[in-house]
């Protein structure tokens, strides 16, 4: 049986809480919260890769389906470069494609995803914005092995 677990992540005072239900409670001053969704999967014997994408928010109370990723993935990982772009790549596709570089750009005034700068390595990574630059941190990068790479870029580039 799997278990699904939230915690939402707040943005602006980076702290991580256990919400009490969802949708989740509204802050005051934001108008759309990230949600990191865990699913812990409790004796399950097979993982499935989602394409599926959505928003939750705050002022309606409500999840809105987006546009499906490319193609379904795990491991995915993102970072805001700016109101209007969101940087996702990474991750792992199945047995066959393994790790990939593949990137994304997401415009959530459009809605819709378009290719992007793909990542400098394969991999479940993660990303950091700081200031003008993105940062590619280690991660997964087969099988049973962690990378310490370290690579960045200018999010001007992506």
């Amino acid at each position: 049986a799997r278990v699904r677990r939230y915690l939402e992540l707040g943005y602006t005072a980076a702290q991580v809480q256990q919400p009490r239900d969802l949708p989740i409670a509204q802050q005051e001053g934001d108008s759309r919260r990230v949600v990191v969704r865990l699913t812990v999967a409790e004796g399950a014997r097979t993982v499935v890769n989602h394409a599926s994408a959505h928003v939750y928010e705050t002022t309606t109370r409500r999840w809105s389906a987006l546009p499906s990723l490319p193609r379904a993935n795990r491991g995915l990982t993102a970072v805001v470069l700016d109101p209007r772009r969101i940087y996702l790549a990474g991750g792992y596709v199945d047995d066959e494609v393994g790790f990939v570089t593949d990137a994304f750009i997401f415009d959530p005034e459009k809605p819709a995803f378009r290719p992007a700068t793909p990542l400098p390595y394969a991999g479940m990574v993660a990303l950091v914005r700081l200031g003008e630059w993105v940062y590619c941190l280690g991660g997964e990068d087969r099988k049973r092995h962690r990378s310490a790479a370290v690579h960045r870029i200018r999010a001007a580039e992506l």
